[in-house]
């Protein structure tokens, strides 16, 4: 029964975060939310360059992108691939929601962990030039992403 319930709210939120991302009336008024596809961030691939104050090297191939026409987010945590959804609000609030990651044997799961965590604990972001940066709750700097690409 248990089983059934969180499967039942996960599945209502995903459907929830998906009709919104659909809607551009929904998105503004529901959710008071910036439309994806017209922010900095639709199109944009990076790389992690920091997190935290741990040593790069441990997050190599770590990247996060943002689709050009809705809400999809995805990226590698270094060995496991995720996906997810985004929402923004004003002031550069972000929301990145519904994060899946696939569960393959990696040889620094510790590394992908923090980075996983640093994407759950992120609650606004900034750009300056080729520069993304995710703060958290309290605007501090969690992790810096450098551009790679614009599709």
């Amino acid at each position: 029964m248990r089983i059934f319930v969180i499967i039942s709210f996960c599945a209502t939120v995903i459907m929830a975060t998906v009709s919104s991302c659909m809607s551009r009336r929904g998105v503004q008024q529901q959710l008071d939310a910036v439309l994806p596809w017209e922010s900095d961030l639709a199109g944009t691939a990076w790389t992690l360059t920091g997190l935290y104050d741990l040593d790069t090297a441990k997050f190599a191939g770590a990247s996060i992108s943002f689709d050009d026409t809705g809400c999809r987010v995805w990226g590698n945590g270094g060995c496991n691939t995720f996906s997810g959804y985004y929402l923004l609000r004003e002031n550069n609030d972000i929301l990145l929601a519904t994060l899946v990651f696939t569960r393959k044997m990696c040889l620094n799961d510790n590394a992908e962990a923090q980075f996983a965590k640093a994407l759950n604990y992120t609650e606004t972001y900034s750009i300056n030039g080729d520069t993304l940066k995710f703060y958290d709750i309290d605007k501090i700097p969690i992790a810096t992403f450098q551009k790679i690409k614009r599709f």
